[in-house]
């Protein structure tokens, strides 16, 4: 299979893919009162088809589900996908994309990129060429925060079984 290429406005050629127990996003800086989307440019390949690939994704806003796709929507999905933040969400200035993966082994859903912005229309580009004023002030941020250490389950901690003497 061949990826499909990364998309405008941020093209570097990285993915990351969704950990094994969650990545998070956090957007900070926000206004109240003002209604945010988040572009999402997911990894897809070209020729795969049916491939009977049984996985689902979830995208939380802080603790609230805001979007569940199955593997095969890919297919369907606008390049990049739009997601809509509630107003609830972002009333603090802040919010927290989760996401999270259920499937057999996981490492099915990898992003290019994520733009979260209150524009109507996602720009061209985000160098600020002075013709496109929305994508001068857009500014790339951190990439996908995965496997935060705060965020693992614990372990479960192992006993070492001595035989009987």
């Amino acid at each position: 299979m061949v990826p499909v290429p990364d998309a405008k406005p941020v093209v570097n050629n990285r993915a990351s893919y969704v950990s094994r127990y969650w990545s998070v996003i956090s957007v900070k800086g926000l206004q109240r009162h003002r209604r945010y989307r988040a572009w999402i440019d997911f990894v897809r390949y070209r020729g795969n088809g049916d491939c009977g690939v049984s996985a689902r994704l979830e995208i939380y806003g802080d603790r609230k589900l805001l979007k569940s796709f199955r593997y095969s929507d890919l297919r369907e999905m606008r390049k990049p996908f739009v997601l809509s933040i509630p107003y609830e969400v972002t009333h603090d200035g802040a919010v927290e994309l989760k996401f999270r993966e259920y499937s057999d082994t996981g490492g099915f859903w990898g992003v290019w990129d994520v733009v979260v912005s209150d524009q109507y229309e996602l720009p061209e580009t985000l160098s600020g060429s002075g013709a496109d004023k929305a994508g001068a002030e857009m500014k790339i941020r951190d990439p996908l925060i995965e496997n935060k250490k705060e965020l693992r389950p614990e372990k479960p901690v192992k006993e070492n079984k001595k035989s009987a003497p």
